[in-house]
């Protein structure tokens, strides 16, 4: 079912139980309502273009949702709670561009099994440190936030494609002061720990 215009948004019925796909854009939702959340045999759920501020955690039990679309909201954090529940393996497809968040939470990286991620245009400061954890990423956008440094374990994903471009990355003169710091060896670290507990 696809509504994309206010007048069309049905009023006072339930949606058909049998639906697996709902999209309503341009209809000035200030949330997911109580209807669609009742819906637990969704399988895409596209709500963009709408006012929506926060994220319910009652996604968290949609275990048949592989398409969440949350593009063009005033959301400015994912719960997470999202990323514990059935929710956490059945995405496969998240869309949170253009909205207003500047930091995803570590357990972020519990959607194991998310391939699709879309993050352009919010005001994200970074992205989470153990992003290497998303081993199913595949796809992955993150343009136009406030990115100034990309985590290390983002090396470890098998990315098909990737677009962080206009972030403001650190100059490359910075860069040179960041590559010199130096990681202690293993042998440097088990001293250190011999020294301290020993």
């Amino acid at each position: 079912m696809v509504i994309s215009r206010r007048s069309d948004y049905p009023l006072g019925k339930p949606f058909p139980s049998s639906l697996n796909k709902l999209t309503v854009n341009h209809c000035g939702l200030v949330r997911i309502e109580a209807r669609i959340l009742q819906m637990k045999s969704l399988s895409c759920l596209n709500v963009a273009n709408n006012q929506i501020k926060a994220v319910s955690c009652r996604l968290t039990n949609f275990s048949a949702l592989s398409e969440l679309v949350l593009h063009g909201n005033k959301i400015r954090e994912f719960p997470p709670s999202l990323c514990t529940g059935a929710l956490a393996s059945s995405l496969k497809l998240l869309d949170l561009s253009q909205n207003e968040i500047k930091l995803l939470p570590l357990a972020f990286c519990n959607l194991k099994n998310l391939v699709h991620l879309k993050l352009d245009r919010n005001h994200l400061i970074m992205l989470p440190v153990n992003i290497g954890k998303l081993s199913r990423l595949r796809f992955l956008s993150a343009s136009h936030n406030e990115l100034k440094v990309l985590p290390y374990s983002l090396s470890k994903l098998k990315l098909e494609s990737v677009d962080v471009s206009q972030n403001p990355f650190l100059d490359q003169d910075k860069w040179k002061i960041v590559s010199k710091l130096t990681v202690p060896s293993l042998k440097e670290c088990a001293g250190i720990a011999v020294k301290k507990h020993g």
